[in-house]
């Protein structure tokens, strides 16, 4: 994760320091850009993690062009990670996909038993497809799309069985109810640490 955090730190603070270079109060400027140098050689986490500087970095995330960076820097970082840690790639217990059991009544109900490299089980998810009245969501590029359906899936929020950590990255499909091509795929992920009772 960390190669995926980081890089984004880096680009978020690189246009903040170009928004403080542009700001009429030179003293206020010269202040936040002291903070973010004594702070340089570590995570930056007190700078980004006050309050007070929350207009800064609000201001930095409405660059349309560093957005377009931190998502690039997300998508690579999760597609180099789901590459180099998969099951597929050799790696004993990496990700691999979710193995959904048939569905299991007219509500469009999927489940699968999660386990961890003992066989213990770890948790059950639960998928459920809603269907409901067709909605129009704009999308990031500005074109429109036609929602008639979604899938919600019950995330544990701590693990309740058998130790183990567990990742979750579960694509959002497209409108169709397909897997997108893995250049445009978007993940939700969740992570859980080893140990009693993993927490996410």
């Amino acid at each position: 994760r960390e190669t995926i955090i980081q890089p984004q730190k880096d680009n978020l603070i690189e246009q903040i320091l170009k928004d403080l270079a542009a700001l009429a109060d030179r003293d206020l400027a010269e202040q936040k850009r002291k903070e973010i140098e004594e702070e340089k050689d570590k995570t930056l986490n007190a700078f980004l993690g006050n309050p007070a500087n929350r207009k800064f970095i609000d201001k930095a995330l409405e660059n349309p062009e560093l957005k377009k960076k931190l998502e690039s820097i997300e998508i690579a970082g999760y597609k180099n990670v789901h590459n180099t840690f998969s099951v597929a790639s050799g790696y004993p217990g990496g990700f691999k996909p979710v193995q959904w059991k048939n569905q299991v009544s007219a509500s469009d109900l999927r489940t699968t038993v999660v386990k961890n490299d003992a066989g213990d089980e770890l948790c059950t998810l639960n998928e459920t497809t809603v269907k409901t009245k067709p909605f129009t969501v704009a999308k990031q590029d500005s074109t429109q799309v036609q929602i008639s359906s979604y899938r919600e899936i019950d995330f544990p929020i701590k693990l309740d069985k058998a130790d183990g950590s567990m990742h979750l990255s579960m694509v959002a499909l497209k409108a169709d109810g397909t897997k997108p091509s893995k250049d445009k795929a978007v993940y939700f992920t969740a992570h859980y640490e080893e140990g009693p009772n993993g927490k996410p």
